[in-house]
């Protein structure tokens, strides 16, 4: 019988695999999801840019695959999910409650 393949999931908070953890799972049946929690967006973070953001997203899977002991060919499909709220809004824009 052929191994699960894995299929990581980068996203930027717990919400996130709350939203979409088990829908996942159901879309990738036969493998196993794993959903990586980044606490916030490493798009945003200070020194990264589009110039280096596909290493430093490399550097992610990697970290990930070396603590599970995982090869290059374990796994079926990284996905990285970043979204844009609150991205383009002016600060003065922004309302407290």
């Amino acid at each position: 019988m052929a191994r699960k393949k894995v299929v990581l999931v980068i996203v930027e908070g717990s919400s996130d695999d709350t939203a979409l953890g088990i829908g996942l799972s159901q879309v990738f049946d036969k493998d196993k999801v794993y959903i990586h929690i980044m606490h916030g967006d490493i798009t945003t973070k200070n020194g990264i840019n589009s110039a280096n953001i596909v290493s430093k997203i490399g550097n992610v899977v990697r970290t990930y695959a070396n603590s599970q002991h995982y090869k290059a060919n374990d796994f079926k499909q990284i996905i990285h999910i970043v979204d844009t709220d609150g991205a383009f809004i002016p600060d003065e824009k922004i309302f407290g409650e």
